[in-house]
Order: structure tokens, then sequence, then C-alpha cells
């Protein structure tokens, strides 16, 4: 007796869900492969925030000052900048224009919308180093400094207008700002004296509250407070600021 053996071979349905399998794996594949480029994108673009900014804080430190004698962005470090940029983000400060005290400086990436970045948040890093997707309130205008008009020889030679507290300059203490109100500290800001929290402030006399990175006014200002030893001096010199 010859027996008969039933071949089966794939049919056209087993073909479709194959495709359909395969395709799904590719899709997942390619998604988790995409989400992991846009993530180094980003860590390395926070890199290289982290190193502008450096360049920015080794500048100060050798000028006193982030922006340069004629309020401009620093060339040595502007020209730095434009290295960073690449296909996925475009470096820029921020402001782009210096404001009148450069002590809110920060750096922003943005990324590119026509590439894998196109969803990506912004990123910014400030003169402190934190880097955030929404723009630090101490970059915010409200916040820029506002350094006082006047020629430092003649306000230390002439009659000694500050000593008087010449141009009704606000005082950092608390009873004008309540820590109740201000959990904070004072406003980043210009003051004549500092007898509170005020980080990152420009003070005229003196400073003997919390004066971490506090700019004391020409050569007649002194810091005694908390991290005095972060203080930094306007050196105007005789023909004043």
């Amino acid at each position: 007796m010859v027996s008969i053996v039933n071949k089966k071979g794939i049919g056209l349905i087993e073909v479709i869900i194959l495709v359909i399998v395969v395709s799904l794996i590719s899709y997942v594949s390619y998604g988790t492969y995409v989400n992991y480029l846009v993530r180094s994108n980003e860590k390395l673009t926070q890199h290289q925030l982290i190193n502008a900014m450096h360049d920015m804080e080794k500048y100060y430190s050798e000028s006193g000052a982030y922006s340069s004698l004629d309020a401009k962005w620093p060339t040595v470090v502007t020209s730095r900048l434009v290295a960073y940029n690449n296909k996925y983000y475009a470096f820029s400060f921020y402001p782009s224009t210096i404001p009148v005290s450069s002590q809110s400086v920060c750096i922003k990436a943005t990324p590119n919308s026509s590439t894998i970045q196109k969803n990506s948040q912004p990123l910014y890093i400030d003169h402190g180093g934190n880097i955030t997707h929404t723009l630090p309130a101490s970059c915010q205008p409200s916040q820029e400094l506002q350094i006082p008009h006047e020629r430092c020889y003649d306000v230390m030679y002439s009659t000694g207008k500050f000593a008087s507290n010449y141009g009704n300059y606000p005082l950092c203490d608390d009873a004008h700002y309540p820590p109740s109100l201000y959990p904070n500290g004072c406003p980043v800001g210009v003051y004549y004296t500092c007898s509170a929290h005020c980080e990152g402030s420009i003070v005229l006399r003196d400073c003997s509250g919390y004066c971490k990175n506090v700019t004391v006014y020409c050569s007649f200002g002194a810091c005694s407070g908390f991290d005095s030893s972060s203080c930094k001096r306007l050196n105007c010199g005789a023909e004043g600021c």
C-alpha cells in the first residue's frame, strides 16, 4: 500500500502575520534607538554647556566681570561658544545682548527642530552651574542688576556721597525684606548695605549678611558676612564705572 504524505507550506495568512511581527519589532527597536540618540545628544550638550560656562567663569576670574570693557560678551568666550554649535543644538548667551550688569549671565542650547531633537526642550546653564530646561530666575530681565552710574573717584574723594546713602538705594535687611515674604532672600539687585541674604547682588557699602557671590562697589565696600571669601570687588579705577 502506498502512503500519502500531506506536505503543508506557509500560507498567505502566516506570511502576513510574520511581516506584521517583524515590522513591530523593527519599529520598537528603531524607536528605542532614536530615544537613545536623543538622550545621548542632550547629555553631550550638557557637558558642552558646563565647559562653556567654565570658560566664562575663567574670563570673570581674570577680568572681574562677565562683560568686556565695551559692554559686550567677551569675544574670547563667544568664539569658543560658536564652536560648540552642532547639528542638533545651537549655543548662545541669554540675554543675547548684554544687560546693564552682566551678573545674570546664562548660556542657552536650542535644539534643532529639523533633527531628532525636534521634541526636546532648550537647555540653560546659569553662572552657578545649574542646568535646567526652563529659563533660570537669575537670568530673567527683571533680575538684571543696575550698576550705579557714579564715578568711584567722585564718590570716594569728593563728599563721600554714599556715606549718607546718596541716591536712596534700598537696604537688604529683614525689615525691608521679611523672611516670611522673601524666603530666598532679597531679590538680586543693588543695595546700599546688606545684613540679610543678598546672594549675587551688588552692595555699595558693607555686606554683613549672606554674602555669597556678592560684588562690593569700588574700594570702600567690604564683606564680613557668611561666605565673604566669595565676594568680588568692582574695580572701577580713578575714572569710574
